[in-house]
């Protein structure tokens, strides 16, 4: 069973529906001033975000906050305005800008909302159960669901997915999200319910129906099963000898998680490199599925250890901000953005400020002494996003790696991440949270310029694998590297 990590609550939960405010239950806001909040959004969205036209025109952006704005026609409550405004967020079309309610409790959705307790993976169109986080299994893991309360599985899948915003990623990122979050999002995009019929194939191919109750977060949690040690660390290898072949498991590119793994970044790779020398490793086989971070010289530090040549990350990075817009927080990411902006940014055209030519992040960067010079291949997936995308782009672009799997989940043109901005609506209190750093990656996209990064050799997880415990696409790759010894 995969590793589940529920000490926070993602962003989405801010807008679950029903939620329930700190200070007890907040009245209703009239459509005048939810009407002035929409216009907050949309000057801060012209003002400030790094890409707001990349998939959308600025006047069919603005004909779509008209068109909300007129549609707002009676009080509504701070979650109702939220879902009236999603279609904002689809059109824009960035992952990485979000809306936020503070005064949701968080603590409160954790410790009393009921939700559906599955952990599923997506396999193309089926949804195979992965485990019942209830402390023990009613249905076998690896069945196939069929229905979910009389609702077709496809049905459930179409829901999550249209929810999700997703334009310009890879065609797996909506599916790995799924994966993360399903129980957050099927409150969300589906329903809520103290107990669920769940009609499924067994892996025999039997047809059953077993209702399971609900369970909160805190519950499921509780109920989660001891992981051998070495899967509970996020950087992690393990040598195959009869391979030659060492495979290195990057579970994400978040500083804050890895300090608190007691992982410090480069006594690991070092160490790694040490290993890969004294065991005459021959294969090394990077595996980012699931990976993000924001702070992509994390991608540099790990690239480095295996690059053959200087190398760098990004060709630029522009900005469209360069004083704060209406109803701004202030906050260590903001401050610290609009105290050096003037100083790193040149103006060039259509109110777009780009990086100085000489600011270091665009120098490039050596690999180490002695790094290793043995083939390289690294696994990816929709969920591969920010500094696990940038890896991979570095990797497969300079012909250093082979990608295997799926296209990754962060466009292979650009990507809108670093600092944060907030903008906070008067009436309502929604914030909306936005990046200021648009970044162009280094060389030119190998696929679609509207989606992710893609593999060199396509790859997915298989459903009769899940039944047996077993992951396919690592299965199949070190068969691959068998084959070719």
């Amino acid at each position: 069973m995969k590793q589940v990590s529920r000490l926070l609550v993602p962003i989405l939960l801010c807008l679950m529906v029903p939620v329930r405010a700190q200070d007890g239950e907040r009245a209703l806001i009239y459509p005048e001033h939810l009407r002035e909040d929409l216009e907050v959004f949309r000057q801060a969205l012209h003002a400030a975000h790094p890409d707001p036209y990349r998939y959308v025109t600025r006047a069919a952006l603005d004909r779509t906050i008209d068109s909300l704005s007129r549609s707002i026609t009676v009080p509504l409550a701070h979650e109702r305005f939220a879902a009236a405004i999603q279609p904002l967020l689809h059109r824009l079309g960035d992952p990485n800008t979000v809306l936020e309610d503070p005064g949701v409790d968080r603590d409160w959705y954790r410790q009393q909302v009921l939700l559906l307790p599955l952990e599923v993976r997506v396999c193309e169109e089926v949804l195979v159960l992965e485990d019942e986080l209830k402390g023990f299994g009613s249905i076998p893991p690896g069945s196939s669901i069929l229905a979910i309360d009389g609702l077709p599985v496809g049905e459930v899948l179409g829901r999550m997915r249209a929810g999700i915003v997703s334009r310009g990623c890879g065609a797996g990122y909506a599916d790995r999200m799924i994966e993360e979050r399903f129980p957050e999002l099927y409150d969300r995009f589906v329903g809520r319910d103290p107990q669920h019929d769940i009609r499924y194939h067994t892996p025999d191919g039997e047809e059953h129906t077993t209702r399971i109750a609900s369970l909160t977060l805190e519950e499921m949690d509780r109920s989660m099963r001891p992981l051998e040690a070495d899967v509970l660390t996020p950087w992690h290898y393990v040598h195959h000898d009869d391979l030659a072949t060492t495979w290195l498991r990057l579970e994400t590119f978040d500083q804050d998680r890895l300090r608190a793994a007691g992982i410090r970044t480069d006594r690991f790779l070092d160490e790694l490199n040490t290993h890969l020398r004294d065991r005459e490793v021959e294969v090394l086989v990077i595996d980012v599925r699931g990976a993000a971070g924001r702070e992509l010289h994390m991608a540099e530090e790990v690239f480095s250890r295996f690059a053959e040549e200087p190398f760098r990350v990004v060709q630029g990075m522009s900005v469209r901000s360069m004083s704060p817009p209406k109803g701004f927080v202030k906050s260590a990411d903001s401050e610290a953005y609009y105290a050096s902006v003037n100083a790193q940014y040149l103006p060039d055209r259509n109110e777009v400020y780009l990086l100085r030519p000489d600011d270091p992040r665009l120098e490039p960067m050596d690999p180490v002494r002695k790094a290793f010079g043995g083939k390289v291949y690294i696994v990816q997936d929709g969920g591969t996003r920010e500094a696990g995308a940038a890896l991979s782009i570095l990797a497969g672009r300079s012909g250093r790696a082979r990608l295997v799997g799926e296209a990754t989940g962060t466009n292979a043109l650009a990507y809108c991440g670093g600092r944060t901005l907030d903008v906070k609506a008067p009436a309502s209190g929604l914030v909306l949270r936005m990046p200021l750093v648009r970044y162009l990656w280094d060389g030119a996209p190998r696929g679609e310029v509207d989606d992710g990064e893609p593999p060199h050799h396509p790859a997915h997880q298989e459903v009769s694998a899940v039944a047996r415990g077993r992951d396919s696409v690592r299965d199949n790759l070190l068969q691959l590297i068998r084959e070719l010894r």
